[in-house]
């Protein structure tokens, strides 16, 4: 049957870090509403990767493929299953972490692990994740990052 691929784009203000620090870690926390899987193909996951969109304050059609669409290196990820209604995190690898842009803008995406795979989807798989367009500042998106300077 018909089914739908979305993704979500996570600009975050890096420009507080300054641009001589050495990230040490870092992890992603979102508010989730409600998350349904009954997806039998073990791609039922969300992943975290680099963006590209062309700003930081808006979102295009054209920004859909700059959710590192060609060779997708992922910062890290959950299987939806495993995510609970409320605040959740996903650490950041190596990759994840050379991510983050410190002096600028850090632009983040989420993909599906079907939409990552180019599989269609044999079941219902959703996640739904508060924005930073919610009213409520406490239910955004939020980078933690740790860092040292030289």
């Amino acid at each position: 049957g018909p089914y739908e691929i979305s993704r979500g784009f996570l600009p975050f203000n890096t420009t507080s870090i300054p641009e001589n620090a050495e990230i040490i870690s870092a992890n992603l926390s979102f508010r989730v509403g409600n998350r349904f899987s009954n997806d039998s193909d073990n791609q039922d996951y969300i992943a975290v990767f680099q963006s590209t969109q062309q700003s930081s304050s808006t979102l295009t059609v054209t920004d859909y493929d700059e959710c590192d669409m060609f060779d997708p290196v992922e910062a890290g990820r959950r299987n939806i299953n495993q995510l609970s209604i409320g605040r959740n995190y996903i650490n950041f690898n190596s990759t994840g972490i050379s991510f983050i842009t410190p002096g600028n803008w850090t632009k983040l995406c989420f993909r599906t692990g079907n939409d990552i795979m180019d599989i269609t989807p044999n079941g219902e798989e959703w996640v739904a994740i508060y924005s930073s367009d919610h009213s409520n500042p406490i239910a955004w998106p939020k980078l933690h990052v740790t860092y040292l300077l030289p």
